[in-house]
């Protein structure tokens, strides 16, 4: 798999996850402190899938 490759799939992860988090947030039949550590979860994960892909871009850049 290409460095640009691993961009694209780890940018559309970064996309979902947020949607997750919007999804989670939004869930009225579950309790809030659950919600508010999902959505932490997620926030997680896309910090370090974008701290991936600003690696990944440098390394393309340097080729």
């Amino acid at each position: 798999m290409t460095g640009e490759e691993r961009i694209k799939i780890r940018k559309g992860q970064i996309m979902l996850c947020r949607v997750l988090i919007q999804k989670v947030l939004a869930m009225k039949d579950q309790r809030i402190a659950w919600r508010e550590q999902e959505a932490m979860r997620y926030e997680a994960m896309i910090e370090g899938w974008e701290r991936e892909v600003e690696e990944l871009e440098k390394q393309n850049g340097q080729s």
